[in-house]
């Protein structure tokens, strides 16, 4: 092997290294570089099982057919103006709300940041209980009849004027959401099922419900590894934006670690979502909204608190990143049939080396 340790890059049967930037790996997602013997072949290998192999369902929560209707001006002061139960609302996810970790959602801007009125298909199939929700749908009874369901009427298909055109969430069950259009991984753990997510975005429901898969899950999902994979398959849009769907997400490698990697793993992941869900707390919505001051000095005194504190949250949630990508590419590194990727640091450089044990 030491003969070929002075080539840019080496290949055989048994043995093969190639060296990276160094600066490529400093800052989350992590920049492979892109060549026919690169990482990419070692992370296909790296397991028998895809997300799509563990994932009971990967696609779309709901599709509404009348948006408008339903989602898009269903903001907290319309829904206060027109006294709308609230038992009947479920906070609504656009992809544009989704990041890594966390989501930038209040619930008070139209086509934005909204809820989502739940009807029909098996959920709320009595708007007798629901009065004023009854009288708004109403008005807009002849537009939400004239929807069609696979090219044909609502009735023909079973649908009540106000159901959905198609509902698959699963309410109060875990799941992870990711935004269909995004420049790199931005998933979600939606621990207690809080959220529904229109169709502009991907939801994620495992077969396995329990919270430390979807917490190893969401570490995977949302390293530089995952980020790596997913844009060498998927289809690019435009000004660096990937499409995150299904047929590209389903096909990661998923490898969930054991022993002291999961332990450390799980441990980095949880510390994480602490800091992404007091991140989600200190928005300027919050500030105004929630809180009561005495004078508009001391308003402006919490918003330079609320930003310090802030900034050092998203400081530190990037230095977890930075552990979970090493530590999710170690886990990845260990390959079938014996294969294993070393890092080695060189000169500004890193040098990855695989082999095949005898």
């Amino acid at each position: 092997m030491e003969e070929h340790t002075t080539q840019e890059s080496y290949f055989d049967e048994y043995v093969g290294h190639y060296f990276d930037k160094q600066s490529h790996f400093t800052t989350h997602p992590w920049t492979f570089r892109r060549s026919g013997r690169d990482i990419f072949s070692k992370i296909t290998e790296s397991s028998d099982r895809t997300l799509g192999d563990i994932a009971e369902s990967i696609g779309f929560d709901f599709i509404s057919g009348k948006d408008p209707v339903f989602v898009q001006f269903i903001s907290e002061s319309f829904i206060r103006r027109n006294k709308l139960e609230r038992d009947i609302l479920i906070p609504c996810l656009r992809g544009a709300n989704v990041r890594n970790w966390t989501v930038d959602w209040h619930g008070n801007r139209k086509n934005d940041s909204t809820s989502a009125i739940a009807t029909g298909v098996e959920l709320y199939d009595n708007l007798d209980d629901f009065p004023n929700v009854h009288e708004y749908l109403m008005r807009h009874k002849e537009v939400l009849g004239m929807r069609r369901v696979y090219g044909g009427p609502l009735a023909d298909a079973g649908r009540k004027w106000f159901e959905y055109w198609h509902w698959a969430v699963q309410m109060h069950t875990p799941k992870i959401i990711v935004a269909e259009v995004a420049t790199h991984a931005h998933f979600f753990l939606d621990i207690e099922g809080r959220f529904v997510a229109n169709a502009s975005c991907q939801v994620i429901y495992l077969r396995n419900r329990s919270i430390e898969d979807y917490k190893l899950l969401l570490g995977i999902l949302n390293s530089s590894v995952c980020n790596y994979f997913v844009k060498r398959i998927a289809t690019r849009v435009q000004r660096g934006y990937y499409r995150w769907k299904k047929k590209y997400i389903g096909k990661l490698p998923i490898v969930f670690p054991e022993n002291r990697h999961r332990t450390e793993l799980l441990k980095l992941i949880d510390e994480i979502l602490s800091l992404a869900n007091r991140a989600m707390e200190l928005s300027m919505y919050n500030l105004v909204r929630k809180e009561e001051y005495g004078n508009v000095s001391e308003l402006l005194g919490r918003r330079q608190a609320y930003i310090d504190e802030y900034r050092s949250v998203q400081a530190r949630m990037k230095d977890i990143q930075d552990e979970i990508d090493h530590l999710v590419y170690k886990i990845l590194r260990r390959l079938k049939g014996g294969r294993q990727t070393i890092m080695i640091e060189k000169k500004g450089k890193l040098k990855f080396i695989n082999w095949l044990k005898p």
